[in-house]
């Protein structure tokens, strides 16, 4: 199973047991390097895929365009009471 919210999540199932590993992070998918040296995870390691493609992932580059990009972001930023750091995944949701 893989889970997509705010972070990336999984888990496996065998025979109807949950596999929990040697260490009880049998299939935390979001913390498999994606992209070697890449950015920084709050578990402290870089490249996580939730960095990448999860919730979080996508409201911190909104915010990123909305501020570089003011012009463009007019929708996103009302939204957000008009900072990039008020954007929240929700005004993500809506302004698509």
């Amino acid at each position: 199973m893989v889970t997509v919210g705010t972070g990336i999540g999984g888990g496996i199932i065998i025979d109807g047991k949950l596999l929990r590993g040697a260490h009880g992070a049998a299939g935390e998918i979001g913390h498999m390097n994606s992209v070697p040296d890449g950015l920084p995870c709050a578990c402290g390691r870089n490249g996580c895929a939730e960095q990448y493609a999860s919730g979080n992932a996508l409201v911190r580059d909104a915010r990123a365009l909305a501020a570089s990009r003011r012009g463009e972001a007019g929708l996103l930023l009302s939204l957000g009471g008009g900072m990039p750091e008020g954007v929240q995944g929700v005004h993500l949701t809506k302004a698509a």
